[in-house]
C-alpha cells in the first residue's frame, strides 16, 4: 500500500490503471492536490474488470474542509486518499459490496445508491441503507465470489455471462452445478 500525491492540473490525465485516471480521484472542491492509494486504484480496477462496466467514482480524496462540508467522518479514509464512494450502472450497491468483500477491501460501507470501499489496514463493515448506520459483520462476498476459479472464468467468457449472472448462479446450488457442467462441456 502506497499513497502518492498528485496534481489535478499536471497529472489529471495520468493513468493509474487501464481504466482510471488521477482526475477521477480528485476532491470535488477543486483543490489541486490529490492523494491516491495505489491499492485503491488496483482494487477499483478489479471491480471494473469483474462487472465489465465503468465504475463511477462519486467521491474519492477529500480535503478536510470538503469532508466537513459533506458530513464525512473526522477519521475518514477519504482524507488519506484511501477511499472511494462508487457506483456501477445496473449493478446494485449490495452486489458491489459483496464483490468488494471477496477482493478483501479493508472498509466497505453500503448506502442506498453507492458503495464505499477503502484500503484501511483493519476490517470495517457498515450498512447505512436505512438512514442510520449499523455495523455488520460482512456482505457475504467471500463465499459468493469464491467461485472465481479458472473454470468459472472460462464459462463466463465462453457464454458471455456478466458479473451479475455469474454471482447469481454461483449463489445457488443448482446454478453452481450448472456452471460446473458448462465448464466441463468442450
Amino acid at each position: 500500500m502506497s499513497v502518492k500525491t498528485y496534481s489535478r492540473v499536471k497529472d489529471g490525465e495520468l493513468r493509474l490503471s487501464r481504466d482510471f485516471q488521477v482526475k477521477e480521484f480528485a476532491c470535488k472542491d477543486g483543490t489541486d492536490k490529490v492523494l491516491i492509494d495505489t491499492d485503491l486504484a488496483a482494487g477499483l480496477q478489479k471491480i471494473r474488470e469483474y462487472f465489465h462496466k465503468p465504475v463511477i467514482i462519486n467521491s474519492a480524496y477529500r480535503t478536510a474542509a470538503h469532508n466537513k462540508r459533506v458530513g464525512g467522518s473526522a477519521n475518514s479514509q477519504h482524507l488519506l486518499g484511501k477511499a472511494a464512494d462508487i457506483r456501477i450502472e445496473g449493478v446494485s450497491p449490495l452486489l458491489v459490496a459483496q464483490y468488494a468483500e471477496y477482493t478483501g477491501m479493508g472498509g466497505i460501507g453500503l448506502y442506498g445508491t453507492f458503495t464505499h470501499v477503502d484500503t484501511r489496514a483493519g476490517k470495517a463493515r457498515w450498512d447505512q441503507r436505512s438512514g442510520g448506520q449499523k455495523a455488520v459483520s460482512g456482505f457475504g462476498g467471500q463465499g459468493r465470489f469464491a467461485a472465481q476459479s479458472p473454470d468459472y472464468i472460462a464459462v463466463q467468457r465462453r457464454y458471455g455471462f456478466d458479473g451479475n449472472t455469474m454471482a447469481y448462479l454461483a449463489a445457488y446450488t443448482y446454478g453452481e452445478a450448472l456452471l460446473h457442467k458448462l465448464a466441463a462441456a468442450k
